[in-house]
């Protein structure tokens, strides 16, 4: 995340002197969940994984207001 922040401070979704108390934040901050989401994900769509991409349900292609697919 401090990456990030270093990366991204002068493109605007933050002011730029900012940085270091959203640097600070971040290092107090207690993240869980990430790793067990990058997991799921990487079992998932892995080619050993037990869920194959193939048998995910895909969702519904996207539509434009005219009913056209979009993409």
């Amino acid at each position: 995340l401090c990456t990030r922040i270093d990366v991204y401070q002068h493109a605007g979704y933050f002011e730029p002197g900012q940085a270091s108390e959203l640097k600070a934040l971040a290092h107090r901050s207690s993240v869980t969940q990430p790793p067990a989401i990058l997991h799921r994900f990487a079992q998932r769509y892995s080619r050993s994984g037990p869920a194959r991409a193939e048998a995910a349900p895909r969702p519904p292609a996207a539509m434009s207001p005219a009913g056209q697919p979009c993409g």
